[in-house]
């Protein structure tokens, strides 16, 4: 099977604990590929401790990019139905 590209959309604390289990392999064929938050702060983090995963601060802007083939949703659970309507 081949490694499927998942953008992380919210960084916070569920955020970044999925983050840390796909980028370290411990699930199966999947990579992140690139990261969402509206906080720069947790972007910055994310480039300093993650090599080759790509930052943006809208998360339409990371759907459209072609950078992932799925995404994670990890913001406050009110605003999933959008981010998953537009993914």
């Amino acid at each position: 099977m081949d490694m499927l590209k998942i953008g992380v959309i919210g960084i916070g604390n569920i955020g970044r604990a999925h983050l840390n289990c796909i980028y370290n392999k411990e699930v199966n064929n999947l990579k992140v590929t690139a990261c969402c938050d509206i906080q720069e702060e947790k972007l910055a983090a994310v480039r300093e401790n993650y090599v080759g995963i790509d930052t943006f601060t809208d998360y339409k802007a990371l759907i459209t990019s072609g950078k992932v083939e799925a995404v994670l949703i990890a913001v406050p659970h009110n605003l999933h139905g959008e981010i998953a309507i537009c993914a």
